[in-house]
Order: structure tokens, then sequence, then C-alpha cells
């Protein structure tokens, strides 16, 4: 029988017809003939469907097409001990001691390989029933936020935590808590000035000097600036004030990066998958044919990029503490924020930062972590800004922080204080999902 003639929507279709083969072939008659007269009546009756066929081909044409690609180092097999030094197999997820014997969120292919979706089961027989499983494992994916992943790894973050035992002792302990209310506030710089005077807000005040909101909105929509002159010139020396001070002043090498990345790295700091509706996606159409096509992302922040660039890298110990600055644009939907601080420049979908990463051995981790919001410390006591010092409680941290530091500057329009800046210990976190190595 011809493949095409056989292109059920059942994937069994090709073993079946082999088998009943191999049973006219090895049996004869009369057990043979039966063999084939089941599988013809099999085939003739059931549902009809291509996909199978069409998987094949397009799997075929991207593997003729694409280049050779290093297996991912979790994938590798450890058998001698150099191997299992170099991190090879380690972290490797066996399906069989998952839930629901799926190991949801893992990665299985190399870096640069877009997610497969050759195979599109029609809504007719056995591939129905398929499908209805295949979009059972996309939501496992989806909801994982490999938590699977952080349990089978339960035994190396337990000897990971030992060793840190003796040099967390030290560290003020992050308090476990519902929400905000509950931060620990560790210190204050300078005093809120006290004005004799009805207090302006940066609107106001901006307005007459270049800030034009009513452009943004023609040009974007709400949630987006204009900044003409003066405030333009403002806004690039305080950007190169900071960088010259890092690199100058703290030992910070500049970067330059792009503004586009791709899902991978998303992954490797955490925004995905728990946070894509906080994104700006781009969706980009594979140059290819046979090549799936891949989302790209505008990046939240340059802590993507930056932290990326140790992805799947092993580097020299004598090499650390790497020490980045960068000044890009960054891009955040803000959803779920609707109604909230919508005057002004408080919550905008672009706005320009200077991001601070440093990648250190796990034992320097809390002490870099204190050097760091020093650093953005020194920026606000330069520019002589009133903040203070929080600490925030588990209930108000990122889900892949360890410990994490707010400064915020007072806004005496506001009469309160506002963050201005994080910094946060990511421990292992980042760099598992990175597979981010030292040695």
């Amino acid at each position: 029988m011809a493949w095409e003639d056989i292109g059920l929507a059942d994937p069994r279709a090709v073993s079946i017809a082999l088998d009943a083969a191999q049973t006219y072939e090895r049996l004869g008659s009369p057990e043979g003939e039966l063999a084939l007269a089941q599988a013809i009546l099999y085939l003739a009756a059931a549902p009809k469907s291509n996909a199978g066929y069409c998987a094949y081909n397009a799997a075929r044409k991207f593997v003729s097409k694409d280049s050779s690609r290093a297996v991912p180092i979790h994938l590798r097999n450890a058998p001698t001990k150099l191997m299992k030094e170099l991190g090879y197999g380690h972290e490797y997820r066996y399906a069989h001691d998952e839930p629901d014997a799926y190991a949801a969120g893992e990665q299985y292919l190399p870096d640069g390989v877009p997610h497969p979706n050759w195979y599109q089961p029609t809504p007719r027989g056995l591939e129905a029933k398929i499908a209805e499983k295949l979009k059972r494992l996309n939501e496992l994916d989806s909801d994982a936020s490999y938590k699977c992943a952080l349990k089978n790894c339960k035994h190396a973050a337990t000897a990971y935590q030992s060793k840190l035992a003796s040099q967390k002792a030290g560290q003020k302990i992050v308090r476990r808590c519902r929400d905000e209310t509950q931060n620990t506030e560790v210190s204050r710089w300078g005093s809120p000035r006290q004005f004799e005077f009805e207090i302006k807000d940066h609107v106001d005040i901006g307005e007459p000097l270049g800030l034009d909101f009513d452009s943004a909105v023609k040009l974007s929509g709400a949630r987006f600036a204009v900044l003409r002159g003066p405030l333009a010139r403002l806004q690039r020396a305080l950007a190169q004030f900071m960088l010259d001070l890092h690199t100058t002043e703290h030992g910070y090498t500049e970067i330059q990066v792009p503004y586009i990345v791709n899902a991978t790295s998303m992954r490797g700091t955490g925004q995905l998958p728990k946070f894509e509706e906080d994104l700006f996606k781009v969706p980009h159409k594979a140059s290819d044919e046979g090549h799936a096509p891949e989302n790209f992302y505008l990046i939240p922040t340059a802590e993507v990029p930056l932290t990326n660039l140790m992805r799947d890298t092993i580097v020299a110990g004598d090499k650390l503490p790497l020490k980045w600055v960068a000044h890009t644009p960054c891009f955040r939907s803000e959803a779920g924020s609707y109604g909230r601080d919508t005057r002004g420049m408080i919550r905008q979908h672009q706005f320009e930062k200077v991001e601070l990463v440093q990648i250190v051995p796990p034992e320097h981790s809390y002490q870099a972590l204190e050097e760091l919001v020093g650093h953005a410390e020194t920026v606000l006591r330069k520019l002589e800004l009133p903040y203070r010092k929080v600490l925030l409680c588990t209930g108000d941290m990122g889900f892949g922080s360890a410990k994490t530091y707010d400064l915020e500057v007072w806004l005496a329009s506001q009469n309160t204080y506002r963050e201005i800046s994080s910094c946060s210990n990511m421990e292992a976190f980042q760099a598992r999902r990175m597979q981010a190595r030292f040695r």
C-alpha cells in the first residue's frame, strides 16, 4: 500500500499495514491473509487524514536545511567523571518521575530551534483524541513555571543552600507575608523639603518645558510621552551621568545590547512563561520554509539581554565577578494596571533605564547585592534626592528573587515615597534556567 493511501486520522496506520505484511510473510495462509484482510478493512473504514504525511515532510525539509546544532548540556549523557563535572546530563528530568508522566516546561531542543508544530491533527478518529492530549500537554507547559524542574532539583537546592548557610546567617531574614504592607524599612537618606507654596507635580512643571503627552497619544496611544528640548537633553544627561559613574567609579563594563530578544532569553531570566501578558510580543515569520515561526519580544529591562550573555556558557572562576551596565529603552504592557497611575510618567509602556548586573560565585552573591544597592544609592545621593531603602517581604518579591531591596524616592507632589530602583539577588534561579556555570 502506498503511503498516501494509508494517511488516516490514526498515526498507527503505517505500523498496522507493516505488521499485517510481516504476519503474512512469516505465517503465510490463512493467518497472514486474515491479518491483511483485517488491516485493509480497518484502513478503508478509518477516517482519512494526511496530517502525519505533512508533518513527516515538514520535518524532513527542516532537517535538510537546518545547520548542525549542539545538544543541550542537560540532555547529554554523562558516562565519565569529567563529563559529570562539565554538567552533562545534570538536572535531566525523566518523564516517568513527573506528574502526568510528562516533564512540563522542559526544553528538549537546542537553542535557536523553534518549537515545531508540524503535526496538526485533524478532528477525526484517533487524531481527535491526540489533539485533546496535545492541548493538555501545552497547558501543562504554560502553567508549569518550571515547578517540576524545581522539584527534581530539590536535592541540588538543598546542597546549595547548605553551602550558603553560614554566609546567609548574617543576612537579614526576608519576612514571609502576603503583600507590600509588611515590607521593612531599612534606612533613610535626606529629608524631604518643606515648601510654603502649592507643590506642582511633574506634569504641570514639565509641559511648559517640553513634556508632551498629546503628541504621544497621536503617535502611539496612552502611557507614552514625547520629550522636547531641555527635557530630552535632561534625560540624555541623566543616563550619561549614571553610565559614567558606574563605569569609572564602580567598576562596571558598559554594554550595548539588542532591544528585541527571543523567547529562550525571556525564559532564561524568568519572564516566560509566567509573565507573557506583561510583554510586547513581536511575531516573526520564519525566513526558511519548514521552520516554525518564532516570537520575539521587546525587552522589559536590560537585565534580560545582559544576563543571557551567560546562557549555555561556562566561565572560568578567576574571571568572576562580571559587572555590566547598560542603558536601554524598556517596554512593558502594564497588564492589570488599568486605572493606576494614569497621570504623567509614573507607569509607561516605554521608558529608559540604566541597568546593573553582577555575575558572581554563589558564596559572594549576598555581598554583591549589598554592593549593587550601594551603587544605586550613590546615584540618588549625588542627585540629592531623599530616599528610603526597603527590604521586601515574600508577598511583594518577584517569584525568582531570594532577596530584594527597593529604593523609594520622595515625591513631594504625592507626599509619599515611590519605588525608583529594585535590586535583587536571584541566587541560582536564573543560572539554572540558562545553564550558566563557572569552574
